[in-house]
C-alpha cells in the first residue's frame, strides 16, 4: 500500500514557475501589440490609399476643368484637399474620423498631391502629403489658364489651322460652380465653328488674324489671353514691273520683274517667258528666263537685258508659278509699251590746226547728226575722213547701228 507525500512545493520551484508564467505572458502581450499595430498600420495605409484613388478620380472626372502646373519633363500636377473631394461626393464626413498615422486624423485641409503626364493626361503619382506641402499651397492659389493648340502648328505655314482652346477654371474649389464662368473667345476676321462644348472650344481659320479668349465671371475677368495667326497664306503670288505699265514712252532698255510671295514663299520650278513684238496683237517669240531662287524663297529678281530694239515695242510675259502650298499664279498678258533708244557714240579726232569741233557724243540710232569744225589761223582747211571722206566743214548724216570715227585735219600755211 502507497502512501502519499504531503510535502509541497518549494519555494524555489514556485518562483521559477512564476517567473516562467511572466515570460510566457510578456511574450504573449508584445506580440499581441505587435499585431494591433500592424493592423493599425494596414488601416492607415488603406486610408491613404482610398484618399488617393479617390483624389485621381476626381482630377480625372474634372480634368479639363482644373488648371495645372508644369514641371520639367513633361508632367504637369495639382493637388486637392478633403474638402473638395467631401464637397463633390467622393466621401462622406466619416472620413475625418480615420487616421492617417497614430492619432492624426484626416483633415479637411490636407492635400493630395497628383501628377500627371502633360500630352497623354494619364496620371502618374498620386501622395497624401497632409497639409504642411508648399507645393500644393501653390498650386491651390493658381489662377486659371487658357491653352491654345493649333494644328498645323502656329509656326507652320498652311491655308487653314484648327485652334483648340481650353480653359481652366481660377482654382480648383470653384470645380462645383462651373456654370457661372463664361469662356469667350474672338477672331479678327472670320472663322468655322467645329466645336463648342463649355470650357473647350475648337474653331477653324483660314485668314490671318488675332484669337482672343477670356474667362469671365459676371463682370469680374479672371483672365485673358491672346494669340496671332500669321502663317496663314491663300494667295498666290504677285508680278510687278520696275516700270508701271503706261501707254506712254518709257525710256528703258532693262526691265526688272519681281516674282513676290510674302506668305509661304515661292515654289521651285517657277516658269518666266518673255519678248517684244511691236504690235499688241502679234506675239512674239518668247525667251525662257533663268530664274533663281530657293523653295521658300520669298522672291526672286530677273532683269530683262534687251538689245538691238530701236523705238516702241510691247512687252509681252507668260508666268506659271506657285508658292510652297500651290497657291498659282498664271499670267498671260501684254505689259505696256516701251521704247528702247539704241544709242552709238561719234568720236572726232582733230588735228592740231582744227578748231570749234562740234558733234562728238552719243546719238540714239535714227538720229541727225551734223558735225563741223573750222581751221584756226595760219592752218587751211584739209577735209574730213573716217566714216565719210569730203572736204565740206559741215557735214550731216542719220546715225547709223555702230559707233562711228571721223578725222578732220589740216594744213600749215607756207610763207612765200
Amino acid at each position: 500500500m502507497f502512501r502519499l507525500n504531503k510535502k509541497g512545493f518549494t519555494l524555489v520551484e514556485l518562483l521559477a514557475t512564476i517567473i516562467i508564467l511572466s515570460l510566457v505572458l510578456g511574450i504573449a502581450t508584445i506580440a499581441t501589440i505587435a499585431i494591433i499595430d500592424n493592423v493599425r498600420e494596414k488601416g492607415y495605409k488603406t486610408t491613404i490609399e482610398n484618399i488617393e484613388s479617390e483624389a485621381s478620380n476626381y482630377l480625372i472626372e474634372n480634368s479639363d476643368r482644373l488648371f495645372y502646373l508644369e514641371l520639367d519633363g513633361g508632367n504637369e500636377y495639382q493637388c486637392i484637399t478633403i474638402k473638395n473631394l467631401i464637397d463633390m461626393g467622393y466621401f462622406d464626413s466619416d472620413v475625418l474620423n480615420s487616421e492617417v498615422a497614430k492619432d492624426v486624423l484626416v483633415s479637411e485641409e490636407d492635400y493630395v498631391y497628383v501628377e500627371r503626364n502633360s500630352t497623354t493626361k494619364v496620371i502618374t503619382k498620386t501622395e497624401y502629403v497632409g497639409n504642411t506641402s508648399s507645393v500644393c499651397a501653390k498650386a491651390m492659389n493658381a489662377v486659371g489658364d487658357i491653352r491654345f493648340i493649333s494644328s498645323p502648328s502656329l509656326n507652320e505655314w498652311s491655308k487653314e489651322k484648327e485652334i483648340t482652346i481650353n480653359y481652366s477654371l481660377r482654382n480648383i474649389n470653384d470645380v462645383g460652380t462651373v456654370g457661372s464662368y463664361e469662356y469667350k473667345y474672338s477672331y479678327s476676321d472670320g472663322y468655322e465653328v467645329i466645336l463648342d462644348d463649355g470650357n473647350k472650344k475648337v474653331i477653324r481659320v483660314s485668314t490671318v488674324g488675332k484669337l482672343d479668349a477670356s474667362i469671365d465671371r459676371g463682370s469680374e475677368n479672371i483672365i485673358s489671353k491672346s494669340i496671332d495667326i500669321t502663317t496663314i497664306d491663300n494667295e498666290a503670288p504677285t508680278i510687278t514691273i520696275d516700270k508701271e505699265k503706261d501707254d506712254a514712252a518709257v525710256l528703258e532698255s532693262n526691265i526688272k520683274v519681281t516674282l513676290k510671295d510674302n506668305g509661304s514663299g515661292l515654289k521651285t520650278g517657277g516658269i518666266l517667258e518673255y519678248g517684244f513684238s511691236e504690235s499688241d496683237s502679234v506675239e512674239p517669240t518668247y525667251e525662257k528666263a533663268n530664274l533663281s531662287y530657293n523653295s521658300g524663297d520669298k522672291e526672286t529678281v530677273y532683269t530683262i537685258k534687251k538689245t538691238g530694239l530701236n523705238g516702241l515695242y510691247y512687252l509681252w510675259l507668260k508666268v506659271d508659278i506657285s508658292d510652297v502650298l500651290d497657291n498659282k499664279l498664271t499670267y498671260e498678258n501684254k505689259y505696256g509699251t516701251y521704247r528702247f533708244i539704241y544709242k552709238f557714240n561719234v568720236y572726232i579726232n582733230a588735228d592740231e590746226g582744227i578748231e570749234n569741233v562740234v558733234g562728238e557724243g552719243e546719238y540714239v540710232v535714227g538720229d541727225e547728226v551734223t558735225i563741223s569744225a573750222s581751221p584756226k589761223n595760219y592752218y587751211k582747211w584739209n577735209g574730213i575722213s573716217g566714216y565719210v571722206d569730203t572736204n565740206e566743214q559741215t557735214y550731216t548724216f542719220t546715225m547709223p547701228e555702230e559707233d562711228v570715227t571721223f578725222n578732220i585735219s589740216s594744213l600749215p600755211y607756207k610763207c612765200s
